[in-house]
């Protein structure tokens, strides 16, 4: 089962949406980019094998976050062609970009559901060698307990989690070490478990530190942030936020700025400074708004 999991995208939600990550695996031909419109001009000339299934997969992924609709359409059909060829590798594949359109609509049954069927599949292929395969797993498990946090199922999302950690270091993987780190850090800290969340999201920074991971390095100060707020240490609060929004802001991440920008806000007024928490309000507001008119402009 021939796959590359590129580069992993970092959704991030804080304060009163639980952040945690789903990986999204961005597929690459011949270490090219192709058109999502390209492949379905091909489709009709392409012979109904593994290679076929592989292009539904990619199309699939290509419309996930514009157009799901259409992302499951595309992904129907690839699993339906790979369940007629006995492709256990597609299929387990499809499960998993189906479970990601599902999460990306609210349907989080169906997301569960194809995550374990997934997940099952990768672990039975007799290949299990293959790195793709484990990687695979790792992202299953982190989307897995992603489900199964907003069920408020901690116990399941936790268990998840340290599998995919398990997976990390057993590869030496430092990008799924730190992920899985993050993901369990910001469950102990929503489970109020603050001595256990401190280490883990100190553990994640430190590796997202040596392996320039700067995204992770953000997430991570900001669940410091919002840990020492919940104990009422508003000044390490603020001060792991003045990290964050250095880096951040260096880096242009616009969308982890307005997580900031809130939190900031709020900690700030909870620390009597009124007039800073009012001027970061105020930030936090102008920035979303530009965001959200600039998806509706790409809409």
């Amino acid at each position: 089962c021939q796959i590359n999991f590129g580069n992993l995208l970092k959704i991030s939600k804080i304060r009163y949406l639980a952040f945690f990550l789903l990986l999204f695996s961005t597929l690459n031909i011949q270490g090219q980019d192709i058109q999502a419109d390209s492949l379905i001009q091909e489709l009709d000339f392409m012979a109904e094998d593994t290679s076929k299934v592989s292009y539904y997969n990619i199309i699939a992924k290509s419309y996930l976050r514009t157009n799901p609709k259409v992302s499951l359409k595309y992904a129907n059909r690839g699993l339906e062609l790979a369940k007629k060829l006995e492709y256990d590798c597609g299929i387990a594949n499809l499960q998993k970009t189906i479970g990601n359109i599902s999460y990306s609509t609210g349907n989080y049954e169906k997301a569960i559901s194809n995550y374990v069927s997934s997940l099952e599949g990768f672990q039975n292929q007799k290949d299990t060698q293959n790195i793709a395969n484990i990687f695979g797993q790792a992202a299953i498990n982190i989307n897995l307990g992603l489900q199964y946090e907003e069920k408020e199922n901690y116990d399941s999302a936790l268990l998840n989690y340290q599998h995919a950690l398990t997976i990390g270091r057993e590869l030496q993987d430092k990008n799924i070490e730190t992920l899985a780190l993050l993901n369990i850090g910001w469950l102990y800290k929503q489970t109020e478990n603050y001595e256990n969340a401190e280490i883990n999201l100190r553990e994640s920074l430190r590796i997202a530190e040596d392996i320039d991971d700067n995204e992770t390095r953000v997430n991570a100060l900001i669940g410091l942030a919002e840990m020492e707020e919940s104990r009422g240490k508003y000044t390490r609060a603020l001060n792991y936020l003045m990290e964050a929004e250095s880096l951040a802001g260096s880096l242009g991440l616009r969308p982890l700025l307005v997580d900031i920008y809130e939190l900031k806000s709020s900690i700030l007024q909870n620390s009597g400074d009124y007039k800073q928490a009012l001027n970061y309000h105020q930030k936090y507001k102008m920035l979303e708004d530009s965001i959200l008119t600039a998806e509706k402009d790409e809409a």
